[in-house]
C-alpha cells in the first residue's frame, strides 16, 4: 500500500490575468464544477446528483467504458465549508480531495489550492510503480489548478458567471 498527500497552489489573479476574478466568481465556478464534473474530466460520461443542500452534495460519477473502476461508477460526498473549501470524499476508495480559495494581503490577491490524500492498496510502497504514480498525481494537480482558474476566467469573460 502506498499513501500520497499532495497539494498545489496557484495565484488566481497574477499581474497578466484579465479579467481579475473575485472570490465569489471563483466559488461559483467551483460549484459549477461540482454539479457538472463531466464537463471537466474526459473520463466521465455523466454525473447524477443524489442530494444537494447548502452544506454539500452526494453524487454518482459515471465513467466512460474502460476509463474508471470496474463498476464504471463512483460515489462522492462533497462538503462545503462556507465559500472557502470543498472537501470531496471518494467513498469507495476513501481518497480525499480539497479545493480551497484563500486570500493574500492585496485586494485581488487570491489563491486556489487543491490537495489530494489517498491510499492505493495495489501499489507497494517504495517501488518504481509507487514513484511513477506519485509523479502522475503531482502532474495532474499541477495542471488542474491553473486550468480550473483559466476556465472560470473564460466563463466570467463571456458572462456565464
Amino acid at each position: 500500500m502506498t499513501k500520497y498527500s499532495l497539494s498545489f497552489t496557484s495565484p488566481i489573479n497574477p499581474p497578466q490575468a484579465y479579467p481579475p476574478l473575485s472570490h465569489t466568481q471563483v466559488w461559483n465556478g467551483l460549484m459549477r464544477k461540482c454539479r457538472r464534473p463531466q464537463d471537466f474530466l474526459g473520463v466521465l460520461a455523466d454525473c447524477h446528483i443524489l442530494r444537494e443542500d447548502a452544506n454539500g452534495m452526494k453524487r454518482i460519477l459515471l465513467f466512460k467504458p474502460g476509463m474508471g473502476p470496474p463498476s464504471n461508477q463512483a460515489t462522492e460526498v462533497l462538503t462545503f465549508h462556507g465559500q472557502t473549501t470543498i472537501d470531496i470524499l471518494l467513498v469507495e476508495a476513501g481518497n480525499l480531495m480539497t479545493q480551497t480559495i484563500s486570500r493574500g494581503r492585496g485586494a485581488d490577491e487570491l489563491y486556489l489550492t487543491y490537495t489530494f490524500t489517498g491510499e492505493f492498496l495495489d501499489i507497494a510502497e517504495g517501488t518504481a510503480h509507487a514513484l511513477e504514480k506519485g509523479r502522475l498525481l503531482t502532474s495532474e494537480l499541477d495542471q488542474v489548478v491553473p486550468e480550473t482558474i483559466e476556465l472560470i476566467r473564460a466563463w466570467v469573460g463571456i458572462g456565464e458567471l
